[in-house]
């Protein structure tokens, strides 16, 4: 359902709850009890409707319905409405770079905000290291735009599920793997024609290895949707200026289709 559409169910469904045991002769006593039962449940709607997860997995349910179609087009389409979250935020995206941001902390709980301040000097220490040289570039991919999507996305994981930042883990690798989970969400880390190399980010961070294990919790705990192709960050707000561009092309050769 659409957000216009999901509006309107807690005036149509008592409506129709109304209609139908008129239809069927049900008791009034008996329609009664069933809309005092649904008003309090229509109350928690809006929240469970915005609810990250739930979000995520109406993600996942276009890409099913997509494949059930047949048509690439419209599996296209879907892939593209699972990056930026949404069909709705697909048909307003533009590409204006994210504006440099340092970590925003409303909302988080008090006790993580020193966890997350490491987290984030050890993510201003890597990115510098790949800008500096250690990696050759084409223009500042890791920049201001890069950082800011790092720290919202950092923001998003403490806020939706904090006990993952509480864990003693390492904060240098999980700053490290939310610049490997971005830069992959924004085709700027993985395989060619992304730019540069998962080990050559990682490298930044005086990490060896594998990010998958430390990257899959961090992605669960963030309610990202499951993508069959690539790594889905269901949110444009965490997607840089070049990417946006790409995804403007290609909605517009499918609107063209």
């Amino acid at each position: 359902l659409s957000q216009e559409a999901m509006d309107q169910v807690p005036s149509v469904l008592p409506a129709l709850i109304t209609w139908a045991h008129a239809r069927t002769g049900t008791a009034a006593r008996q329609s009664h009890a069933v809309l005092d039962v649904t008003r309090p449940l229509l109350e928690e709607l809006p929240a469970r409707y915005a609810e990250p997860r739930n979000r995520a997995r109406r993600l996942e349910e276009h890409i099913e319905f997509a494949l059930e179609t047949g048509d690439p087009d419209e599996l296209r389409r879907a892939d593209l409405a699972m990056r930026v979250g949404g069909y709705e935020e697909l048909e307003t995206l533009d590409d204006a770079p994210l504006p440099a941001e340092p970590l925003l902390l409303e909302g988080i709980a008090d006790d993580l905000h020193e966890r997350l301040g490491e987290i984030d000097a050890h993510l201003v220490t890597g990115l510098d290291r790949v800008t500096e040289g250690r990696l050759e570039l084409d223009g500042p991919l890791f920049g201001d735009e890069f950082r800011t999507a790092c720290r919202r996305l950092l923001a998003r994981i403490a806020r939706i599920e904090p006990a993952v930042l509480r864990r003693k883990a390492n904060t240098r690798i999980t700053a490290g793997t939310l610049a490997w989970i971005i830069g992959r969400g924004n085709d700027l880390v993985g395989h060619p024609p992304a730019p540069v190399r998962s080990g050559d980010l990682l490298r930044s961070f005086d990490i060896n290895g594998s990010p998958s294990q430390r990257s899959d919790t961090l992605m669960r705990a963030a309610a990202l949707p499951r993508s069959m192709v690539g790594l889905a960050l269901d949110d444009a707000e965490l997607l840089v200026a070049s990417a946006r561009q790409d995804i403007l092309r290609t909605r517009a050769v499918l609107d063209d289709d």
